[in-house]
Parts: C-alpha cells; sequence; structure tokens
C-alpha cells in the first residue's frame, strides 16, 4: 500500500473516535439504536501553521494521486500506522501574513 508522503510534520493533530451506529426513530416517536460494524475507528484531523512551498507542493501532488484511495499514514506521535483515506475532497491552503511561501492547511483522515 502507498505510504503517505515524506513532509514536516503537522503543527496540530486532533483524534476522535467515528461513530458508527444508525438510529432509527419510529412514527410514534420511539428510536432505536444499532451497531454498524464491531470496531471503532478514528479520524485524525492534521494541520500545519507554516507549511513551506515544496511541502504543499508534495502534499497537493499526493492529493490529487491519492484522494480515492487510501493509504498508509503514521501517526506522529506514536507511530502506530493506520490505513486512512482522505475524508476532505480538497485541500484549502492560506497564505501567511508576511510570511513568504509559507502556508496554513489542515485537513481529516479517516481510519479504513
Amino acid at each position: 500500500m502507498t505510504t503517505f508522503c515524506n513532509i514536516i510534520a503537522p503543527s496540530s493533530l486532533g483524534e476522535k473516535n467515528q461513530s458508527f451506529r444508525v438510529v432509527k426513530t419510529s412514527a410514534s416517536g420511539h428510536s432505536r439504536v444499532r451497531q454498524v460494524g464491531r470496531q471503532t475507528k478514528k479520524e485524525f484531523k492534521v494541520g500545519w501553521s507554516a507549511m513551506p512551498g515544496a511541502d504543499k507542493l508534495t502534499l497537493e501532488s499526493f492529493h490529487d494521486t491519492y484522494n480515492s484511495t487510501e493509504f498508509d499514514w503514521t501517526h506522529p506521535i506514536t507511530d502506530a500506522v493506520y490505513a486512512v483515506y482522505f475524508v476532505d475532497d480538497e485541500l484549502n491552503f492560506t497564505s501567511r501574513d508576511g510570511a513568504v511561501n509559507y502556508w496554513e492547511v489542515e485537513f481529516t483522515l479517516g481510519e479504513v
């Protein structure tokens, strides 16, 4: 499987467990909840506050190539490897005020 591109480590990282449940509400207002799947999966929100221009180009190219497929991503703190996919269809870069060729970007990776 493809490995996430080699760029600087993110400056921010968030994690949450994905909810795999279905809630059905009857006409009388009663709700039933059931689990879909057996394993809890994670979502990772990764961000950079000052990504160099070269890494921006690398990330854009990787996203364009692997946006519709899964790849291996190494957690920057635990070094655990996760099979993930891009949750976001596009990357939104913002130029840093006063910093030439440095970019802010944040996106979400979902565990497969």
